[in-house]
């Protein structure tokens, strides 16, 4: 199952951990979108705190900061990011599909620019393990981007270029590695699984492209 068994992507993203807080991937991270973030999942001293798909898990050391004495959790499927995690916050190395936490384990969860790396048929198993371990009444943050019918076409269109030209698609077994889905294919999945829509946020922004070999 992706990613738990997928050792060839896994090691993709070790390799570039080390480079992952640097300025060429600041555009994919959004780092500036972090306070709006956190002010959406209404956090509160005391609380479990999980980043799911954390990378680096540069929100959960901002909530560490604000909230010292609350539990905080990083998941990742890669172990070189989560040893670029400083101390104080838990690491746990599993995909988030198939997490290791036991039922309604967290108040608050937060998952940033990283559901549309999960393959289509995946990301509807990835929710409902989210709202497995979510506690009834907890929230759940979700950024990804938002796509009309035709960006969402072009967008899928482009990643699936650059993903062949990049050999991920090796990586993936041949399996498209990324889907952007549309606001009312996310909406569905979310209802499917039990969650609802309480707020949303639009943000603007700008992606910046380098060459690479």
């Amino acid at each position: 199952l992706y990613p738990i068994l997928n050792s060839e992507l896994q090691q993709r993203y070790d390799r570039i951990a080390p480079e992952w807080n640097g300025p060429n991937y600041e555009g994919l991270r959004r780092d500036d979108l972090i306070p709006a973030i956190l002010e959406m999942g209404q956090l509160v001293a005391g609380q479990n705190i999980l980043e799911a798909m954390s990378g680096t898990a540069r929100l959960s050391q901002e909530v560490k900061k604000s909230f010292p004495t609350s539990d905080v959790y990083a998941l990742d499927f890669s172990r070189g990011m989560l040893n670029v995690v400083p101390r104080g916050i838990h690491k746990v190395q599993a995909s988030v599909i198939a997490t290791p936490f036991l039922d309604k384990s967290f108040d608050r969860i937060f998952l940033r620019s990283a559901i549309y790396y999960v393959p289509q048929r995946m990301q509807l198993k990835a929710m409902h393990e989210i709202r497995r371990i979510l506690k009834d009444g907890g929230i759940w943050v979700l950024q990804t981007y938002h796509t009309t019918t035709q960006t969402s076409e072009y967008l899928n269109n482009i990643v699936n270029i650059k993903d062949l030209a990049s050999g991920q698609y090796l990586d993936m077994g041949q399996e498209q590695p990324r889907y952007f889905a549309l606001p009312e294919e996310l909406e569905k999945w979310l209802n499917e699984a039990g969650l609802k829509i309480e707020n949303t946020q639009n943000f603007e922004g700008v992606m910046r492209y380098m060459r690479t070999h």
